[in-house]
């Protein structure tokens, strides 16, 4: 270090690394007065880098979100000073300020360039009494990138736009452009700041002539000299092409600024440049050595079409297109080649150039860009075919948002065209609490539900004519088609005969059990269906916009099936017409109804298929008891809070293989119904470890040897014949959960858990059972199977049942950075900003399996998904195994997706939460009970509720 001249005090030195030798640097360099920053792949080693060697900050260099996030920040100056810097202020921050932020990825921090431009914007125009212009942002990544993540992130950006800068900012309107920045991506001049962060050290294709490059990944002392001629000849091409393309985006006196990686010496080989790389390439080498590693070719980035860029007296130099509801299947960009076919042969008739072309696809913030991105290649290329080398450019971009909604600036569209979509409403109608047993209106529904349904489309559709008549150009057209009726009777067979068969079957579905007949009665189909003279009569109303003509188009399920009229039944058209309408109505309903039912294919499959002696990991329902006889009795049944029995939420089936005890092995988890009960439980856990809290959630962990009186030491056929052995404890005949210690005195069959469940068995019920099972007991020989299957019927305190199919995921969870390492690795960094981006990363996470309700991984590495970095454990807050006094270790958290299928209404004290952790004894003990209680940390959606 005294060599390198690092011995001087008030410098700032970063370590890489923190092993033994990082740990012996640290300490020198500490002793000395150095600053020192330590860059770890480790999210574990922050506590002890901080803490014990006393770094003044540390980072995750495998967390490029966090990595970015400091270059963001320290370049946020020359952003400041490049915006101010526009020589005419009332040009620049007209109507609207056009920004495009190349390399955007889909991390946490995407939209924070996005907040610093127009902070910085709106903060100038203050300062200078001007009015903030409308904002138009454009994010822009190859189309491999995840802009569905980047989409869910945008209502909570509106949402805090609109609370920091006030109802009267704005709009901001943003969209994503895939591509990449090393070609055309926007019109000739239509930006006016172009902002790269940590994106343009990135290289379009590997460079060629490599191949003497050997035993290396990147260039380093021992490349030939050609190796690093060809990377500067690469970046040169590749930077001269971004400058180029950009020249043509950007109006005149428009700015960049930009950020990337460089080197602050001319050597490209000097060690900090090439030992990073350097270090890698060993340690790869080891991986091919070990044969872990599979050889995986460099991506080489895809050239798109070049844009050509030509202007036309009729169209103008760029023709605008939005096509609203776009959706994501193989037809989505069928619209945008029809329009493009049809303006290019108009032009080629008339002797015009064709112009470019930019087409918005907008569709709601859920719909799968991601799928509509990778079909653009094939688009551009087939464009290009097609048209010659000539036609174009054309630009795509995605735009999230309802259509009911402004979503671009002030006019700035030619055309707007929707297929398909406008029969949808923005919600379902109010007051059809009447429309019972129906899914729509029908012939039996009341009066009122048809009114509902038509003053709940007039609202939207003048909100659509609005909204659009600011956003296209004066003399701009729209072309608009929608599933209407040809009669003025809404309960005309064609209008409702589908949805009423729809909910027949639906109502078949309440009688086999599966759907409860209260999801029928809440689901309304959000769709209505209006005629021409409605459509007249709104587009008259509203008045900004004239009614060129309107055609009513008569077509069957698919095109080939005409035999929509034919009345024979056994006629195979006839029969292959009611099959088209059965795929058309499932494939439009299935979304839907998944939704608001849920996947019927995670209820059990057969009556015993979720019985204790077939060891399942089980939500809803009774508890399977892996020990049937010893159950946990007295308060451990209780909430500590309320005194109510705890309802039974969930079992996860986990052996483990390192012992015999625990070859089978189950965690059952309890909870209180209590919303009120599980605030408290939350502020019993910041008392940091009481002797005993007062808990809501409890979790008991049981565990039985293979050879037991109570299960076959073989494993299971699972086909309804196997059997357990032995007998089991008598369960409360209200509840099914608890041990039944209280007796009914006049039945002498009935059991309790408590004085409560057996009062409200007897006022609910069982009153009139006890005189059933009496007369039973007296005359039949069969009054025992008699009177436990009339006692059933008493249970309705249980959740839904479902069983849950339990994945470890301890491979993944390793990979998983420490959810305390967001918010913490800046000093600038509050709590609110990073509850928000553990929460981003949260969403991130469970987006990829939103069924999930469970996460499970018993690893020593593994890690809670954090939803939130407020109301976190520390190691403290996490009590020892009160039976053998082993530390406890996170073994699965539950997901609040959960509380949808258990149907968990939003009302007042209904329940909610973020996630439930359960940590269980590291030693899994056998202790002296059949089941030993564990313990659970609850994170709220709030944690200051």
């Amino acid at each position: 270090m005294c060599y390198y001249g690092l011995d001087k005090p008030g410098m700032h030195v970063a370590v890489v690394g923190l092993g033994g030798l990082g740990h012996v640097a640290v300490m020198f360099l500490k002793a000395l007065g150095i600053k020192v920053t330590v860059i770890s792949s480790s999210p574990k080693k922050r506590e002890e880098a901080i803490s014990k060697f006393g770094v003044d900050s540390f980072f995750v260099s495998r967390d490029q979100a966090e990595m970015k996030e400091i270059v963001i920040r320290k370049a946020l100056p020359i952003l400041k000073e490049a915006i101010k810097g526009f020589a005419n202020h009332d040009v620049f921050f007209g109507r609207c300020f056009k920004i495009a932020d190349l390399g955007c990825s889909s991390g946490p921090n995407t939209l924070l360039s996005a907040t610093n431009i127009i902070d910085i914007v709106h903060e100038e125009c203050t300062q200078n009494n001007r009015k903030t212009p409308q904002f138009q942002v454009s994010l822009v990544d190859l189309i491999g990138n995840d802009f569905n993540t980047v989409f869910r992130l945008l209502p909570n950006f509106y949402a805090k736009l609109k609370e920091d800068k006030g109802k009267n900012f704005g709009p901001c309107f943003i969209s994503a452009v895939p591509g990449s920045f090393y070609d055309r991506l926007f019109p000739d001049e239509s930006l006016h700041l172009v902002y790269s962060s940590y994106s343009l050290h990135w290289l379009s294709q590997v460079p060629e002539g490599l191949e003497n490059n050997t035993s290396n990944i990147y260039f380093s002392k021992t490349s030939p000299p050609n190796v690093f001629e060809a990377y500067q000849k690469q970046y040169a091409t590749n930077f001269t092409k971004f400058l180029q393309v950009r020249s043509k985006e950007v109006v005149s006196g428009g700015r960049m600024v930009l950020t990337l990686i460089g080197r602050s010496f001319s050597d490209p080989t000097i060690d900090d440049c090439v030992i990073p790389w350097e270090i890698l390439t060993l340690s790869l080498l080891d991986l091919v050595k070990e044969e872990i590693v599979i050889r995986k070719a460099l991506p080489i980035l895809k050239e798109a079409i070049k844009g050509f860029a030509n202007h036309d007296v009729f169209f103008g130099r760029c023709f605008k297109i939005a096509d609203l509801g776009c959706s994501s299947g193989p037809n989505t960009l069928l619209s945008a080649t029809n329009i493009i076919d049809i303006v290019h042969e108009e032009c080629t008739q008339n002797n015009r150039k064709t112009p470019q072309f930019q087409v918005s696809l907008v569709d709601l913030v859920g719909n799968d860009f991601n799928t509509v991105f990778r079909l653009l290649p094939n688009f551009y290329a087939k464009l290009k075919e097609d048209k010659g080398k000539n036609f174009g450019p054309c630009f795509i971009s995605a735009v999230p948002g309802s259509f009911y909604d402004r979503l671009f600036p002030d006019e700035s569209l030619h055309l707007v065209y929707s297929s398909y979509s406008l029969h949808w409403l923005s919600q379902v109608p109010e007051g059809l609490e009447n429309n019972t047993s129906n899914i729509y209106f029908s012939k039996t529904s009341p009066p009122n539900v048809f009114e509902a349904y038509q003053k709940q489309y007039a609202s939207d559709f003048t909100k659509f004519l609005q909204v659009r008549s600011k956003e296209v150009v004066s003399g701009g057209r729209m072309v608009l088609t929608l599933i209407g009726r040809s009669f003025s009777d809404p309960t005309i067979d064609d209008c409702v005969i589908p949805w009423e068969i729809l909910t027949l079957s639906l109502l078949d579905l309440v009688k086999e059990g599966l759907v409860r007949e209260s999801d029928i009665t809440s689901f309304n189909i959000p769709m209505y269906n209006p005629c021409e003279d409605e459509i007249k009569t709104i587009v008259e109303n509203e008045g900004s916009f004239s009614l060129d003509s309107i055609t009513a188009i008569r077509e069957s399920w698919v095109p080939y099936d005409t035999d929509y009229t034919n009345p024979c039944a056994f006629k195979e058209l006839s029969l292959r017409h009611g099959e088209n309408a059965k795929k058309m109505v499932r494939a439009v309903m299935e979304p839907l109804l998944a939704a608001h039912f849920g996947r019927f294919v995670e209820k059990p499959k057969h009556d015993w298929s979720l019985c204790r002696h077939l060891f399942p990991s089980k939500a809803g329902g009774t508890p399977a008891w892996l020990d049937p006889v010893n159950l946990p009795t007295g308060n451990s049944c209780l909430c500590d809070i309320c005194g109510e029995p705890l309802r039974f939420l969930l079992q996860a089936y986990a052996p483990l293989s390192d012992k015999d005890s625990t070859f089978h092995r189950t965690l059952f988890v309890f909870m209180c119904t209590s919303m009120s009960c599980l605030l408290r439980d939350q502020h019993e856990q910041w008392k940091h470890h009481p002797e005993k809290g007062s808990r809501s959630i409890k979790v008991f962990r049981g565990q039985l040897p293979r050879n037991n009186q109570f299960y076959s030491s073989e494993a299971p056929k699972n086909d309804g014949s196997d059997k357990p052995l032995g007998t089991a404890a008598s369960l409360c005949s209200w509840c099914g959960t608890w041990k039944g210690d209280k007796v009914c005195s006049n039945c002498k069959r009935a059991r309790y858990c408590s004085k409560k469940h057996q009062a409200i068995h007897w006022s609910s019920a069982h009153k009139l059972q006890c005189r059933t099972i009496e007369t039973l007991q007296e005359s039949s020989s069969r009054s025992t199977n008699s009177s436990e299957d009339i006692l059933k019927a008493g249970s309705n305190v249980t959740w839904p049942e479902y069983e849950i199919i339990n994945e470890d995921e301890s491979e993944f969870d390793t990979e998983i950075p420490n959810s305390n390492a967001y918010g913490k690795a800046l000093p600038t960094a509050n709590e609110d900003e990073g509850d928000a981006k553990c929460w981003a990363s949260f969403q991130k996470r469970i987006a990829r399996a939103p069924e999930q309700v469970l996460r499970y991984s018993r690893h020593e590495l593994a890690n809670p998904l954090w939803p939130m970095l407020s109301g976190q454990p520390s190691k403290a807050d996490i009590p020892k195994c009160t039976s053998c006094g082993s530390p406890r270790a996170f073994e699965f958290q539950i997901l609040p997706q959960l509380l949808y299928y258990f149907d968990v209404k939003n009302e007042y004290n209904s329940l909610d939460w973020a996630t439930i952790v359960v940590y269980t004894c590291e030693a899994s003990c056998d202790g002296s009970l059949a089941y030993q209680e564990e313990f659970a940390w609850v994170q709220l959606t709030s944690q200051s509720r």
